[in-house]
């Protein structure tokens, strides 16, 4: 039964919570980022609970399913965001919340509105964010920390874990994309949305720091890069739909 499924699957998703701020920068400043198995998130658990997967996306779920979990947490995140940007306009976001969970069988995704827009850039961001957030905390077997030098540092050191940005680009463009089978101009347009989205994420990374010294000084800091707020993002997009033009 599809219910059945869906809570089944919600109790899995459930083992990646939302963490709060404080444990959130605590894992970006002590690098614990040591990969671990939340139990239950295995192909039986996630792709085949999760309703109306493509084929495409079952694939990769089938090799991935612990960050196809985080991706269906960010899509879900975006459609509350998405309510919020959208509290005040005619078009609240609430046809996204389908009866199987799945935004994309919303109508709105079938159209060609500013409103398909937004929803498409966000659901890129939303999955970009949370995947990345994921790989961060160590939640993801197949990702953790960049470790890669950011460019040149005075008064500070890179160090700490710095979001996989990259990685959740990745994914996301992947997990989305899969289900754009279509050759049309309409399915264009959604791939660049999609991107859009992703990189309302990648440019609006931006630098953390804690300082170390005698009694707080700061006489050294050790930075990291970290995704913005996701409200941040959702900003961001909602000046894009303002000055889109049909």
């Amino acid at each position: 039964h599809l219910l059945s499924a869906w809570k089944m699957f919600l109790l899995a998703v459930c083992l990646l919570p939302l963490l709060p701020v404080l444990s959130h920068l605590s894992n970006d400043i002590l690098r614990l980022h040591l990969a671990t198995d939340p139990p239950n998130l295995d192909t039986n658990t996630v792709c085949m609970n999760y309703p109306y997967l493509s084929s495409a996306q079952f694939e990769l779920c089938k090799i991935y399913p612990d960050v196809t979990a985080s991706a269906i947490q960010g899509v879900q995140v975006a459609v509350h965001e998405c309510q919020f940007q959208m509290k005040t306009h005619r078009w609240n976001c609430s046809t996204l919340e389908t009866k199987n969970k799945n935004p994309e069988f919303s109508p709105v995704f079938k159209r060609g509105y500013r409103e398909t827009a937004f929803a498409h850039a966000l659901s890129a961001a939303g999955v970009t964010h949370q995947v990345s957030t994921a790989c961060s905390l160590g939640k993801l077997r197949s990702c953790g920390c960049d470790m890669r030098s950011h460019g040149p540092a005075t008064n500070w050191e890179w160090g700490g874990c710095s979001h996989d940005i990259e990685f959740g680009d990745h994914f996301a463009q992947r997990f989305l994309d899969a289900r754009v089978t279509a050759k049309d101009i309409q399915a264009q347009i959604n791939l660049h949305n999609h991107r859009a989205g992703r990189l309302a994420v990648i440019n609006n990374v931006g630098k953390k720091c804690k300082c170390h010294g005698m009694s707080g000084s700061c006489e050294m800091k050790t930075c990291w890069k970290s995704t913005a707020d996701f409200r941040e993002v959702g900003t961001v997009l909602k000046k894009k739909f303002h000055a889109a033009r049909l």
